[in-house]
């Protein structure tokens, strides 16, 4: 134990906040897989009430009107539950059951694990494109997918006149804030203009299913 005036925490101070620590988290983990199941609860109440048009029994003209009228519940809201509801019921029904096991992902932040789902689905889908989409569903539903993980897979997906157009644009938004640089060399100018030429030389030769062939030296 530190003597008094050291500033070193003592350990049975540290082990006490550390057990708290621990309280803490174990409730938390609890009331948040409590809540993603309420969240799924009240989609489903919701679905309900649309798919046998309950809310016509109470004189409303839609859904919409229901929601905001009875629950003061908004139409991003409403659509949300329903959207998120129609997919889980298809796609994960094990989380609709009674004593739900395992881990549930952010519901309110979902629409990642949604499209990694959807693009799995696709009939030609070539075998490497679907073991990346299968290791991304994996962390996804682990709750570790990481933004920049699925958008490099994304931008690497794209059409390479997609890929070209998006590096014409930033390369023009490049040349723009250098034409503002004071003392700006002007030979950087000039590189960023010839590489804006080439991309746009690119992007025509694409469009018109040609490629550009670098011709060879003389024998």
């Amino acid at each position: 134990m530190a003597n008094k005036g050291t500033g070193v925490v003592k350990s049975g101070k540290s082990v006490n906040l550390a057990q708290e620590a621990l309280q803490v988290t174990f409730v938390l983990k609890g009331n948040l897989k409590r809540a993603q199941l309420m969240y799924l609860f009240i989609a489903r109440q919701l679905a309900d009430v649309r798919d046998r048009s309950l809310y016509a029994a109470l004189k409303h003209k839609d859904m919409e009107d229901y929601a905001h009228q009875r629950l003061d519940l908004g139409r991003s809201s409403l659509y949300n539950y329903l959207h998120i509801y129609d997919w889980v019921s298809q796609c994960h029904p094990e989380w609709l059951g009674k004593n739900v096991k395992g881990h549930i992902p952010d519901l309110s932040d979902i629409g990642d694990l949604m499209w990694i789902e959807n693009a799995l689905r696709g009939k030609d889908l070539e075998p490497s494109k679907r073991t990346a989409l299968e290791g991304l569903k994996k962390t996804a539903l682990a709750g570790t997918l990481r933004q920049k993980e699925l958008r490099a897979y994304r931008e690497a997906e794209k059409p390479a006149q997609d890929q070209l157009t998006g590096i014409l644009i930033a390369l023009r938004g490049l040349h723009k804030k250098a034409e503002k640089v004071t003392g700006l060399p002007p030979e950087v100018l000039a590189h960023l203009e010839a590489a804006i030429n080439l991309v746009s030389n690119e992007k025509v030769l694409k469009v018109a299913n040609l490629r550009m062939v670098t011709p060879r030296s003389a024998a």
